[in-house]
């Protein structure tokens, strides 16, 4: 492994998030804001983890950037669910913006319908989504 901003970013990342996590998890009271935000943080760290493992070609390609899209999916879903903890007025159909961002994420992570392929050419990352992209990534 050589150091360059391709290893060093997402290896900063993932200590910073590991760090932070900790930190929240361990911070008193613990109480909805902290715990949802604990949820963010795991879903950042799971991107920058698969993030790190694609840039430097570890392991199975496609399955590490299905990881990072499906958790970056994730940490929005998360963030989302932070401010519904954090705000007086909440959302009434949170619950189905819930269960559609999880199906979403089975879809991405588990089948060929959004992201058929991805592999490391040349030390560039090539992906292609399918036109499906667009009915799990829409409300986004």
């Amino acid at each position: 492994m050589h150091l360059t901003l391709r290893t060093i970013i997402p290896v900063v990342a993932v200590i910073s998030y590991v760090l932070l996590f900790f930190g929240v998890a361990t911070s008193k009271p613990q109480n909805a804001m902290r715990s949802r935000f604990r949820l963010y943080l795991f879903a950042m760290l799971v991107w920058s983890l698969a993030a790190f493992i694609v840039l430097q070609n570890v392991g199975d390609t496609l399955f590490w950037f299905r990881l990072m899209t499906s958790s970056a999916l994730a940490s929005m879903i998360a963030l989302f669910f932070f401010t519904q903890a954090a705000v007086t007025k909440k959302i009434r159909i949170a619950t189905y913006i819930y269960i559609y961002s999880l199906v979403a994420i089975l879809v991405i992570q588990f089948t060929h319908w959004v992201i058929s392929y991805a592999e490391i050419i040349n030390g560039e990352l090539v992906y292609e989504f399918t036109p499906f992209v667009a009915n799990v990534d829409g409300p986004d």
